[in-house]
């Protein structure tokens, strides 16, 4: 992809109002002004997309990429530097993006431009990832900046993680807490 000198941002998922990647163009502006060596990808669609390729237009940092095969998704995650959870300023109380369990297995680590709501705490939670306040440009370029700077770093928050999604996000761990959770009520009612 012409990739191997930079640092790759990659947010993969849909384009919609919600995901608030007008702070990830932004991002990207701010890159190319201090000729920085990161490039943001967006893989995906959505109804935002037309309007955030137009709102990039003549920036060099910030790459479109069409849907792809679940297993070339899987590639273009463990190939990223950073994988980007972003949101819309204030809406951080409506869900955890479905995303987020894929990011997590990936094994690379997350930035995430999110509130304070449940989003981040989830991540936070994880272990894999750096939150930065939603909206806020600077600091997400400054942290996959600082991320890319850190390769032991950014290697620990991928394992952990990835070790938060099989203990905690998995079919197995669903399963087993759903296991301790019956055995608890059956208990209190005896």
């Amino acid at each position: 992809m012409g990739w191997e000198d930079k640092v790759v941002a990659l947010h993969a998922g849909n384009m919609g109002v919600k995901q608030g990647l007008d702070t990830v163009i932004s991002a990207a502006k701010l890159a190319d002004t201090e000729s920085a060596h990161v490039v943001f990808v967006l893989l995906g669609d959505g109804n935002q997309r037309s309007r955030l390729e137009g709102l990039s237009d003549g920036v060099h940092s910030v790459t479109f990429i069409d849907p792809v095969s679940t297993s070339e998704f899987q590639e273009l995650m463990q190939a990223a530097d950073t994988l980007i959870v972003c949101e819309l300023e204030g809406v951080a109380e409506m869900s955890v993006p479905s995303k987020v369990t894929s990011y997590l297995t990936s094994g690379t680590p997350i930035v995430a431009s999110v509130g304070n709501g449940l989003t981040r705490i989830e991540l936070e939670r994880s272990g894999g990832a750096i939150c930065v306040d939603a909206g806020d440009p600077a600091a997400l370029l400054g942290t996959i900046q600082a991320l890319a700077a850190d390769r032991e770093r950014a290697g620990r928050l991928g394992e952990q993680g990835r070790s938060y999604a099989f203990h905690q996000l998995s079919g197995d761990s669903a399963i087993r807490i759903f296991e301790q959770t019956l055995r608890s009520a059956a208990a209190t009612t005896e």
